[in-house]
């Protein structure tokens, strides 16, 4: 397993989780950061977890430690708010 961490968040939607499945197979550490619940297979995974709003500035700094890289894999979903995406 690779020293490298990668913080996905907004990581429990499609692009999220296929990006969490690369990154496992080449053999990165992953931390999840999104709203929703941790999915069963994230500890199965040895994926680490952390719940937070993408929003919320001091929760996005705190998610950060420790890490190399950053993907944040929101997309626009067409039946969204407006005021969704601009928040």
């Amino acid at each position: 397993m690779s020293s490298r961490q990668v913080l996905v968040t907004v990581a429990l939607d499609f692009l999220g989780i296929y990006l969490t499945d690369q990154f496992r197979k080449a053999e990165m550490r992953v931390r999840l950061f999104d709203l929703a619940e941790p999915p069963p297979w994230s500890q199965e995974l040895g994926v680490e977890y952390v719940r937070g709003d993408i929003r919320n500035p001091a929760e996005v700094i705190s998610s950060l430690k420790g890490v190399d890289s950053v993907v944040h894999a929101a997309f626009a979903l067409p039946w969204e708010s407006l005021e969704l995406y601009i928040a």
